[in-house]
């Protein structure tokens, strides 16, 4: 196990190195600049601001002493923020997204593993077809759907919850289960096709022989290798709750990393845009490596030599 975590950490450098590469050039080669936009600002003053922030040095030169920079922990300026640096404003939004992205994840693992778990116990019944429907909608419908959706319903219609803004728990619920509706519908269809597998199993057709409860059957032996497939996907899944929070941050006005995430992407604030990806791409690379540790420890079947 050691050596797989030593080994994962190491390949890590190139694949990050390959997204910071693409990332970049294909930054750079986009039409268009940071000032592009501004109000007709003099040649010379666009011309003393690409020498501020390095942009009138040779695409290769600029490659390089971004990478030197990050190499230092320096993710760069931001060139639409004045004065802040790209660490700043992702320490600074990233709160929000996190404690969004956390509680999405929960209400996805919660409702979905129940759901899945129910279904596969009555199999073909009624309330199996009714969770996997609901399952299906789940997966059919996109968040800028289901977010107003839910906002003329709980807000506009029952007066229950606000439509939008944040900094106390009711502002928490509705972005929270827009986010997490993909994921509760995918989670459910997964335990659910586990379950049955496992079910049929020798080992629990043995468990149950021994006359022992159903639920100990169910919860002690059939759950723990049933969600395998559930955390082989609730890994990337996480990073991917954490960090695409865009639209839902947008419909919700959520002061996240995905609102400065599309002002930096609209204003090309190259230094914000590359910081973000790179950020999320380690997040992602780790959390694979996370997701395969765990299945290492729940299935002693795997070894990894």
């Amino acid at each position: 196990m050691l050596r797989l975590i030593i080994r994962r950490l190491l390949g890590m450098i190139p694949i990050l190195l390959i997204i910071i590469t693409i990332t970049f050039f294909l930054l750079r080669l986009a039409p268009g600049s940071p000032f592009a936009n501004d109000k007709a600002f003099p040649p010379e003053v666009i011309q003393a601001l690409n020498e501020q922030y390095g942009l009138d040095k040779p695409l290769h030169i600029q490659y390089f002493n971004y990478v030197k920079e990050l190499m230092k922990g320096n993710l760069g300026p931001s060139t639409r923020y004045v004065g802040r640096s790209v660490n700043e404003l992702i320490w600074q939004h990233l709160p929000t997204s996190v404690v969004l992205g956390l509680l999405a994840y929960l209400f996805a693992l919660v409702l979905g593993l129940i759901i899945g778990i129910i279904s596969s116990l009555r199999q073909n019944s009624l309330l199996d077809y009714v969770s996997m429907a609901v399952a299906m909608l789940g997966i059919s419908l996109p968040s800028f759907v289901l977010g107003p959706l839910l906002v003329i319903i709980f807000s506009l219609t029952l007066f229950w919850l606000p439509p939008a803004r944040w900094g106390e728990p009711k502002h928490l619920i509705l972005p929270a289960l827009t986010l997490s509706a993909v994921y509760i519908a995918y989670i459910a269809r997964l335990t659910r096709s586990g379950m049955l597998e496992v079910l049929r199993a020798d080992y629990i057709r043995t468990a149950r022989a021994k006359g022992l409860a159903e639920s100990v059957v169910v919860l002690r032996h059939a759950l723990r290798g049933g969600i395998i497939p559930v955390i082989s996907f609730t890994g990337p899944a996480l990073t991917f709750l954490l960090a695409g929070t865009i639209v839902v941050e947008k419909i919700f006005a959520v002061p996240g990393l995905g609102k400065i995430f599309i002002e930096a992407a609209n204003s090309r604030d190259y230094s914000v845009v590359m910081g973000l990806t790179l950020f999320i791409s380690t997040v992602l690379v780790v959390m694979n490596l996370l997701v395969d540790i765990t299945i290492g420890l729940l299935d002693p079947r795997i070894s990894y030599k």
